[in-house]
Parts: structure tokens; sequence; C-alpha cells
């Protein structure tokens, strides 16, 4: 935590990994609890990471940020369409984002 003047000032870094923590959750849930999407999403975003030179800390420059939110605008869409091609619809949904009840499951 910074001070500016005398008021603290809390950094973004905490919001942006959990952002990333509930993006990860999201989509491990809509690929029919496949793993391996989360983690190549991850991977993905670590190559922009090493490619832009990103920094220290989880918040990065310019660059990486771009990369950032083409490739979760990315990740949306496939995920969009991915469902659509099996005829299914997205499992959190506004019924379903706190507790999937049980005349939910699948």
């Amino acid at each position: 935590m910074r001070v500016i003047g005398k008021f603290p000032v809390i950094s973004s870094e905490p919001r942006h990994t959990n952002f990333g923590s509930l993006l990860f959750a999201w989509v491990y849930t809509e690929w029919n609890y496949n793993i391996w999407a989360p983690v190549f999403l991850h991977m993905l975003m670590n190559f922009a990471w090493e490619l832009f030179s990103a920094g220290d800390n989880a918040l990065g420059g310019i660059y990486s940020n771009v990369f950032r939110v083409i490739t979760i605008a990315l990740i949306i869409f496939l995920t969009i369409i991915f469902k659509r091609k099996q005829s299914s619809k997205l499992a959190v949904n506004k019924p379903t984002i706190w507790m999937k009840k049980d005349d939910d499951i699948d």
C-alpha cells in the first residue's frame, strides 16, 4: 500500500489477480471442467508477459495490457462459440451465479 499525501492508496494489483482467478474459474466451468482450457489461457497470457517484458508486478505496461484485453475478449468469444456449437447454454448465468440448484444439473 502506498501513501499519497495523508491517504493510503491500495494497489490495483489484487484486483487484477482476483479478476484473473474469476476468469480462469469461469473458463474451467464453461469448457466442461476441462483443466486444459484455463492452463493454455494462462500460458498464452504468460507468453505475452515475456514477449513484452511486462514488468515485475501484475499491472504491466501498455503493450502487455492490450494483449491481455485481446486475450480475454478472445476467450470469451471462443467460449460463446463453443457453447453454441454444442447447442447448450452457459453453465454460469444469472440463476446459477451463486449456486447451482439440483434441477440445473446437466
